[in-house]
């Protein structure tokens, strides 16, 4: 049986074994929080890629900054434009 979050993950063509402990939270597009990434790639005040399973999480926007990050959170603030999984 499927749920309305397996449902998201798939239409973003992301197969759900990928997703295991991932978990995005958007702020009001002002700050996003993500949960069980794999690694920070790209790191600019308009654009951060975060390795999530064999994916990639693109995020893009105007002054953005991480505010906390570990191991396997990250939290980015600034102006989110976009989220993208490519």
């Amino acid at each position: 049986m499927s749920n309305f979050y397996d449902d998201m993950l798939l239409k973003l063509g992301m197969p759900i074994e990928d997703t295991v402990g991932l978990k995005i939270t958007i702020c009001n597009f002002k700050g996003a929080l993500i949960e069980g990434h794999k690694g920070l790639l790209l790191f600019t005040p308009t654009k951060i890629v975060v390795r999530i399973g064999k994916k990639k999480l693109e995020i893009t926007g105007n002054n953005l900054f991480i505010n906390e990050v570990s191991c396997d959170e990250l939290y980015i603030r600034g102006h989110i434009a976009s989220i993208e999984v490519c």
